[in-house]
């Protein structure tokens, strides 16, 4: 049965090599190639059709296989983690796709372009209760995995002038302080943590 299978792919293979816009020889191929796990052969495949693709809907749904293929059947994360890169070159605000961004990255290590997903993510957030844990999220990855103390003190800095009594970037800038020994600065959060906090328990807590 493996080499009847492969004698079909073969066959729709050439059938393509002839008539590239056949639809029914695309669709047979496709499926056989996903039967028999021939991931990189599917990935050629859908790369192919990208190549002939004409309207962005298209092009962005073959991409979503790639990837998905990639990040799914593969475990290629920085291979998946491009082309969604590529899916947001064509559309930057396809949501599916930066929060996929974020996901693979992670995965891949790539800690900065787990950055620019949270980046793209927060911007298109209009709700701050859904907003800032995003970017809290992206000053503790610029912080704690990129070192970068200088940026997420920035980043904090940002949080909280959206919102003067978010606790979790308060916590998080004073940590920062804290460890370079900026106690000034330490003291100028434990000032704000004081004045947003509401009930006097809480107060008392500080």
């Amino acid at each position: 049965r493996q080499g009847d299978e492969q004698k079909a792919v073969e066959y729709f293979r050439r059938a393509l090599t002839v008539f590239p816009d056949h639809t029914q020889s695309f669709k047979a191929l496709s499926r056989l190639l996903r039967v028999s796990c021939q991931w990189r052969l599917l990935i050629e495949l859908y790369e192919l059709a990208l190549d002939r693709a004409s309207h962005q809907a298209q092009r962005i749904a073959l991409l979503l296989k790639v990837a998905q293929i990639y990040e799914d059947n593969l475990t290629d994360f920085e291979s998946a983690m491009r082309t969604y890169q590529r899916i947001l070159g064509i559309d930057p605000a396809h949501l599916l796709a930066i929060q996929a961004l974020q996901r693979t990255s992670e995965q891949a290590g790539v800690f900065e372009e787990l950055v620019v997903g949270l980046d793209k993510e927060a911007a298109l957030t209009p709700d701050n209760a859904l907003k800032l844990p995003l970017l809290q999220r992206a000053a503790e990855v610029v912080d704690e995995s990129l070192g970068d103390r200088e940026s997420a003190i920035e980043r904090y800095r940002a949080i909280i002038e959206l919102d003067a009594g978010y606790h979790p970037a308060l916590t998080g800038l004073g940590r920062i302080f804290y460890r370079a020994g900026r106690w000034p600065a330490l003291l100028e959060v434990h000032r704000l943590e004081f004045n947003a906090a509401t009930t006097k328990p809480a107060k008392l807590g500080l």
